[in-house]
């Protein structure tokens, strides 16, 4: 109600204050179980942060925080996250997270949809086999952060890293419309941050790939089909007519058009 609203601002701001005063740094997360009785959500939490840097005229790193990381990287990669001139090495990438050190023997960087399959990838020694390399995973649709680190390490022409990089990139995603989309907004950038698309889409000459056909013929791996859903017929069509990339590019029209006449998809895992 209205009446926590200032008393949790005001434990909000001391955390902060706290924080900086000691030169230690909190996930927005955790400061919400710093108080979860007083909290009530995490909503409430972000909010009140947003809000504070917002009226202080501050990014939210200058306080302190940082947003919880959700995507991972392994292998021939060294991230960093520099906040009030500490840095802290990381295998998870945060919305803060501004330097990375690629090895410039990388052979690829492999983007997959699910979490649980990099960590299979990783206990087969996928790495180590095929290294070097790195295997990085948004737990589903790509935040903001890892498609700029993406973008960054794809691009010719960047010189963040200290020496031009053109990494081929490689997407492992379902075979289903939302795992088409996750590879379009690797690949493209997302209509919610157009205007920046630019900066965040992955730019490289090898171009990226998604193969959703394999050598060996869909009936073998019947059994592991599932059908669309409505929705799914719906988000397929609205891809194949109106997508600019699919429309560019006949072999995915050809693999969209595939799945339509089928009417099947399949989760990674099955296959």
């Amino acid at each position: 109600g209205t009446t926590r609203v200032v008393p949790s601002a005001m434990r909000v701001v001391d955390l902060m204050h706290e924080n900086i005063c000691r030169g230690a740094i909190s996930s927005k997360r955790d400061l919400y179980y710093r108080d979860v009785g007083l909290f009530r959500s995490q909503l409430a939490v972000d909010n009140i942060v947003e809000d504070v840097a917002c009226t202080l005229e501050v990014p939210r790193s200058c306080l302190n925080v940082v947003a919880g990381g959700r995507s991972i990287a392994f292998g021939s990669i060294r991230l960093t996250t520099k906040i009030r001139g500490k840095r802290m090495d990381q295998h998870q990438h945060d919305q803060q997270q501004q330097e990375a050190t690629i090895h410039p023997r990388t052979r690829f960087i492999l983007v997959i949809e699910k979490e649980a399959t990099m960590e299979y990838l990783l206990s087969l020694g996928f790495c180590e086999t095929h290294g070097p390399c790195i295997l990085l995973t948004s737990k589903g649709y790509p935040d903001r952060a890892v498609r700029q680190l993406l973008n960054d390490s794809t691009s010719s022409a960047n010189q963040s890293f200290g020496h031009s990089l053109d990494i081929p990139l490689l997407a492992l995603v379902d075979c289903d419309p939302y795992g088409i989309e996750i590879y379009l907004t690797y690949r493209c950038g997302s209509v919610r941050s157009a205007y920046d698309n630019a900066n965040l889409a992955a730019e490289t000459e090898t171009e990226i790939e998604c193969e959703h056909e394999h050598e060996c013929q869909w009936s073998a791996f019947e059994r592991y089909l599932i059908p669309l859903t409505h929705w799914d017929r719906l988000k397929l069509v609205k891809l194949l007519t109106q997508h600019p990339y699919i429309l560019r590019h006949d072999g995915w029209k050809k693999q969209i058009s595939r799945m339509l006449m089928m009417n099947r998809k399949a989760e990674l895992q099955s296959l």
